[in-house]
């Protein structure tokens, strides 16, 4: 687990950067699952982000070389030319944002709400990796292509997929902007995993994962001497838990 405090971004009505305090927490945790037919055993990570302050938050991923699939790629709009950083912006285009790095990902297709992301790996029998975002609901969902600046643009050694969600506050001058992001990662060549949900309550954060014969619970508090009730009659109180 990661804590600490550092800058983030605001954007004032005038357009102009501040970088307030900001609040950041993460935790990842690495679970078994249990054996299958076969007796072969697997693992899931689940990734809990929290960050508060500013007025905008990021949060970003890319699967390895393969071939990405995303669960109703439908419902996502192609942007036409440019890149993350807009669609007036080139690639490694400057920007007056900080976040330059935006302006290097291209082929961008933008959507809303949590989704699941696939990669599948060439001639590896299936292998992938698989990302189910649980949460927030709101904000963008982004999808995009990216490439070393280093190499050359018309053969680089190997582009990547990246998938990004972007909250921002309903107050565009606030600085106390909050959010949780909650993610599942496998790396498999089949899923054990039924069905997922977040664990999204004051002071608390977690996901309930459904594995078919068994169903995980993963928790973390903000205060460990709180008591929070998971279940009629099941309480947790600690830092973090597993039931």
């Amino acid at each position: 687990e990661a804590a600490g405090y550092g800058v983030t971004r605001r954007r004032d009505e005038n357009g102009v950067r501040v970088l307030p305090e900001y609040g950041i927490r993460r935790s990842v945790c690495l679970i078994d699952t249990p054996p299958d037919s076969d007796g072969n055993t697997g693992f899931y990570a689940l990734d809990l982000f929290s960050v508060t302050g500013g007025n905008e938050h990021w949060w970003t991923f890319h699967g390895p070389p393969g071939e990405l699939a995303v669960g109703e790629a439908e419902s996502f709009s192609a942007q036409e030319g440019g890149t993350v950083a807009g669609a007036d912006v080139p690639y490694g285009g400057k920007t007056d944002d900080e976040l330059t790095s935006l302006a290097y990902l291209y082929d961008v297709r933008r959507g809303s709400g949590p989704t699941t992301a696939t990669w599948t790996l060439a001639d590896a029998d299936g292998l992938c990796v698989r990302m189910r975002h649980l949460a927030p609901v709101s904000g963008e969902t982004i999808l995009a292509r990216g490439r070393s600046p280093h190499a050359p643009a018309d053969a680089p050694p190997y582009e990547l997929d990246w998938l990004l969600r972007h909250t921002t506050a309903r107050d565009s001058t606030s600085d106390s902007h909050a959010s949780t992001f909650v993610s599942l990662i496998e790396a498999d060549t089949k899923s054990p995993i039924v069905h997922a949900e977040p664990i999204l309550r004051t002071g608390l954060t977690g996901a309930r994962v459904d594995l078919g014969e068994v169903t995980h619970t993963i928790l973390r508090a903000e205060d460990p001497t709180a008591e929070h009730e998971i279940a009629p009659g099941i309480r947790f109180r600690g830092r973090a838990g597993f039931v």
